[in-house]
């Protein structure tokens, strides 16, 4: 692989003296750049190669002027032989490239049709005309090098075009850029490309000029200037009245009217000044309220400052643009007062459908981005004084009538009037008549709450407001703001809880409106009138209708517990609330929770499990918890974050069951073996379980072998299915062992008797040891389980192993190999106690 090494080569007078250039290919100030180099004329690569470079390379041929340009590449066409330099990096103050950085010499990755050519050049050899229009407008040409050549439009405004009207002899400041449809396209070369001037030069030339010949501009981009010395004329505003219209300019003997591209407040109030008007309240307004046209169209892309006193001293490009039509011709008004006032219709005295009247009429306001920001401005124009103003889905006080005069409005908020907040021109709109927006301002007028289809303590919460009762969305309302409406009620509760399932079932929807929606409270405010909320309910229906439950006194916040259909250390874990009894589901519920679930019932256990829903069986009635998340050192259920109170996300097959007790040693055997292998099996519970071999590694094979009697010395091996399927319940699977545990009971697994595995999967294990164990294990009965009066023997299984012995002697480079087999039978017993 080539690699590209950049060098910084010093100015050495012998090497300088050795660097020579000429221009090849074109006249004594232009051409291809060629470099003779220790007796080779070679070519300079394009990349890299700018002003700067130009600069230098023009220096080195004599000329001691600092306008140089660079010119692209196939304009003088391309070089044979070497290219001596590549990616060259010049200060501009060198008197030859061979002082400034570049690459290795000939180590240029271009081709010759990157050859770069440059031009050194004076103001003095370019002269300019106008062709195809007339004395001071038309497409404009440069006189360089014996022909006539265009001018790229791209970067050409204002200021480039009266430096080229200076050029012609015409001292305008009207000077502008017309679009070379006017004029027609020219032929020949394109002479220059992205001139960049300050507006005081008197030549082009004297600018900043990035590309002489671009390759990548065609004659449709072709530039045209205008040379005005007078003003464009007067203005008049027609198709309405004394004070608004479509706006229109008198210039060389004809009414033109005005594109409203870029055409914005600031450009009206200049237009407004030149009519004789002395008005900050000028606006646009859209084409449509005062018609379209005829004959010309006026300035493009008017940019003006809003200080001037006229259209022509602002910023004006495309001259005569081809690219409006009079669908887009611009209107004003002027208004010396400017009187705006407003109502609200459809509705009460604070709230209905928004309506502005404006020169003379009443117009609706579109709902488009309208927030609760522009509502408190449009409520503080109708002269309420609150902060409470808040927006209203059209479809509550219905569709208006008439023309539309606002949309898009954004207000701070601060603002006295619509009319000061930014939007759209005046009656510019895609709104429909049912996209009106309505606004409430009395925010903290009385607000009274109910509890619909419930009891005294729970329901549906219905609001009323505006004289009627309404529902209430339940998007975004939770807890907090659960709380807030219970304190609406006169409950003074802290664990109130939003009803999500409808405990009280069967529970019916509510009827007429939906007041709020994405109600956010901070949850110590006393009425949900005071939260932040939403009038927008569009997307809400009755089924989404919010019911909370709100606890009067502490013996309503009481939870109990209780364990069923298992004994009294162990069952499905049920919770007693609001006068009944439920269960509680297993999402996300780990022995973290069982623990605190076991505290609730007088259990000290450190050993609480999860057990799967099977264990105990399914419940009945309500699911009371679901994604109860303790952090373990919890009294109660009810002192966790619960996410779902009542929640329909969970069916009674998910009800969960604990386990209180493991006190009590797990055993372990290995079944339908010998006495070093078999399948694993683990007495818990008053039963022999197999264990899945999901993730069963042979770290956790000896921890297996460790309960199993087997030291920690024993060579271990997991083997799945090796010795058949068990019966019974699987006890866990995805067990993770450090390998140092002395049960797998201390390792990580997923929840007992819990698991995605049938009897196919049930692992196996071998245990090899140094020392032969004692075979003989007790397990001690749980006393939780019945007593009996005297001891159970268990199964005695005969097992026979075969052991293998292999002895290695060496004599010399020779290995002998004795092997000798010995059978052995064991009796394992395992023995229950009382």
């Amino acid at each position: 692989m080539s690699r590209i090494v950049f060098m910084m080569l010093l100015f050495v007078p012998g090497l300088a003296e050795e660097f020579r250039a000429r221009l090849v290919n074109g006249t004594a100030n232009a051409g291809r750049l060629e470099i003779l180099y220790r007796g080779e004329w070679s070519t300079v690569c394009h990349d890299g190669f700018g002003i700067q470079e130009a600069r230098v390379a023009c220096r080195m041929l004599g000329f001691s002027s600092s306008r140089a340009t660079v010119v692209a590449s196939g304009a003088y066409g391309a070089g044979a032989g070497r290219i001596l330099l590549d990616d060259v990096k010049c200060h501009g103050t060198e008197n030859s490239l061979a002082e400034c950085r570049h690459m290795t010499y000939y180590s240029s990755d271009c081709s010759h049709r990157r050859d770069v050519g440059v031009i050194c050049y004076e103001a003095k050899h370019f002269v300019a005309r106008i062709v195809n229009g007339s004395e001071n407008s038309g497409r404009l040409e440069i006189f360089y090098d014996g022909e006539w050549s265009t001018v790229c439009d791209k970067g050409f405004g204002k200021k480039e075009a009266t430096v080229a009207c200076r050029m012609l002899g015409l001292n305008s400041t009207g000077a502008t850029v017309v679009t070379i449809s006017k004029y027609g396209e020219g032929a020949g070369r394109i002479l220059l490309k992205e001139v960049k001037c300050q507006g005081t030069e008197s030549s082009l030339p004297e600018c900043d000029v990035s590309t002489f010949y671009p390759s990548d501009c065609s004659h449709s981009d072709d530039v045209a200037v205008a040379c005005y010395e007078v003003s464009p004329g007067p203005a008049r505003l027609a198709n309405g009245d004394r004070k608004s219209g479509r706006l229109e300019i008198y210039h060389k003997g004809e009414w033109s009217t005005v594109c409203n591209i870029g055409f914005e407040d600031r450009e009206a109030r200049v237009a407004c000044r030149m009519l004789g008007f002395n008005s900050s309240d000028s606006l646009v307004v859209e084409t449509r309220r005062y018609g379209e046209g005829a004959g010309r169209i006026l300035p493009h892309e008017v940019n003006c400052e809003g200080t001037e006193s006229s259209l022509e001293e602002c910023d004006l490009s495309n001259f005569h643009s081809s690219r409006c039509g009079h669908s887009k011709d611009v209107g004003l008004i002027c208004n010396e007062v400017g009187p705006v006032t407003a109502r609200l219709a459809n509705g009460t005295h604070d709230g209905g459908r928004l309506e502005i009247f404006h020169n003379g009429k009443w117009s609706t306001v579109c709902a488009g981005f309208f927030g609760d920001k522009e509502a408190r401005v449009a409520c503080r124009m109708l002269g309420f004084n609150s902060s409470g103003g808040r927006v209203v889905h059209p479809r509550i006080y219905g569709a208006g009538a008439g023309e539309i005069i606002l949309n898009d409005v954004y207000c701070k908020g601060t603002e006295s009037s619509l009319v000061e907040c930014y939007h759209n021109r005046l009656y510019h709109h895609n709104c429909r008549h049912s996209d009106h927006v309505g606004v409430t301002c009395d925010k903290f007028g009385p607000v009274t709450a109910r509890l619909a289809n419930g009891d005294r303590k729970a329901g549906r919460l219905e609001i009323f407001y505006n004289g009627k009762w309404s529902t209430v969305c339940n998007n975004g309302f939770g807890d907090k703001e659960a709380r807030v409406a219970c304190r609406m009620l006169g409950f003074n509760s802290s664990n109130a809880r939003v009803d999500k399932a409808g405990v009280f079932r069967p529970w019916r929807k509510g009827k007429g409106r939906i007041a709020v929606s994405q109600v956010n409270c901070v949850g110590t405010e006393s009425s949900v009138a005071e939260c932040d909320y939403s009038s927008d309910t569009s997307s809400c229906f009755h089924e989404d209708d919010v019911r909370v439950i709100c606890n009067e006194d502490s013996t309503d916040l009481k939870l109990t517990a209780r364990l069923v259909n298992g004994d009294g250390m162990s069952g499905r874990l049920e919770i007693f609330h609001n006068g009944e009894w439920g269960t509680v589901c297993n999402d996300i519920f780990e022995d973290t929770e069982a623990r605190v679930a076991c505290r609730m019932l007088g259990l000290k256990s450190f050993g609480a499990t999860v057990v799967d829903t099977s264990t105990y069986g399914q419940g009945a009635g309500t699911i009371i918890f679901n994604h109860v998340a303790c952090r373990g050192t919890e009294n109660s259920l009810e002192e966790c974050e619960v996410s779902n109170f009542y929640s329909i996300g969970c069916r009674h097959s998910e009800d969960v069951g604990v386990i209180c007790k493991e006190d009590s040693p797990v055993a372990a055997r290995l079944a339908d073996g010998d006495a070093e292998g078999g399948r694993l099996e683990l007495f818990h519970n008053g039963e022999w379980k197999s264990v899945c071999s999901s993730r069963f590694g042979d770290k956790s094979a000896l921890v297996a072998c460790r309960m199993a009697g087997f030291n920690s010395s024993a060579i271990v091996a997991a083997t799945s299915n090796a010795y058949g399927s068990g019966a019974g319940r699987i006890i866990f699977d995805y067990v993770k062992c450090r390998g140092t545990e002395s049960s797998l009971l201390d390792c990580r697994y997923k929840k007992l008797d819990i698991t995605e595995c049938d009897h196919s999967d049930d692992i196996g294990v071998i245990c090899k040891e140094v020392t032969k164990p004692t075979t003989k294990s007790v397990i001690k009965k749980d006393s939780s389980l019945p007593t009996t009066t005297s001891p159970t023997t268990t199964t005695t299984t005969e097992k026979i192993t075969k052991v293998t012995t292999t002895t290695k002697s060496r004599t010399g480079n020779a290995t002998a190999v004795t092997t000798s087999t010995t059978t052995t039978s064991t009796t394992t017993t395992v023995t229950l106690e009382p």
